[in-house]
């Protein structure tokens, strides 16, 4: 019974044993922005939001150019930074601890564009905003920017004819991610 033992407890060590050094060597390394946790002060009772995403006037015909040579779509930049406005305003306004929430866009606090993320907006311009709109603080958007990549293939195929004969042609495919 002894022999008995020692062989089905060596037989289950080196089954254990290959069975763990089976295992996957895989790894998936995924990198998530996280925003810092902000304390907001309970006096805080009206908020304004900024969009300064948008790039200067002088720098349109530059941020022209990165859209063609980054393959963006005509107005994806703007409508996407509009549509991260909209969502921060729906949120804080269904917030119960806001008493009013307001878009500011009559201010001309604009980045200088091209992917460049804009310097930080002085106390004194912040605490000018504040007290020309009517609000404790602010939140701003000051960066937003899009890239997309194309992936063009030709492949040979062939189509029907006007006579029902089949032609061989050229198929151009292409996948654009943004």
């Amino acid at each position: 019974m002894r022999k008995f033992y020692s062989t089905t407890a060596i037989s289950v060590l080196l089954i254990s044993i290959i069975l763990c050094s089976c295992s996957s060597k895989n790894l998936l390394t995924l990198s998530v922005t996280e925003p810092a946790p902000v304390y907001i002060p309970s006096n805080i009772k009206t908020i304004g939001i900024i969009d300064r995403s948008l790039p200067s006037e002088k720098n349109k015909i530059t941020d022209k150019l990165d859209k063609i040579l980054s393959a963006e779509g005509k107005n994806l930049d703007k409508d996407g930074a509009h549509e991260s406005v909209v969502g921060l305003f729906d949120e804080l306004s269904n917030n119960n601890r806001f008493s009013e929430v307001k878009i500011i866009d009559k201010v001309d606090v604009r980045s200088p564009g091209l992917g460049i993320f804009p310097s930080a907006l002085s106390w004194k311009t912040i605490e000018q905003i504040c007290n020309e709109n009517n609000v404790d603080a602010i939140f701003v958007l000051s960066f937003y920017d899009t890239d997309a990549k194309i992936d063009y293939k030709t492949a040979p195929i062939e189509i029907e004819g006007p006579l029902g004969i089949k032609i061989p042609a050229i198929e151009n495919r292409a996948k654009i991610v943004t």
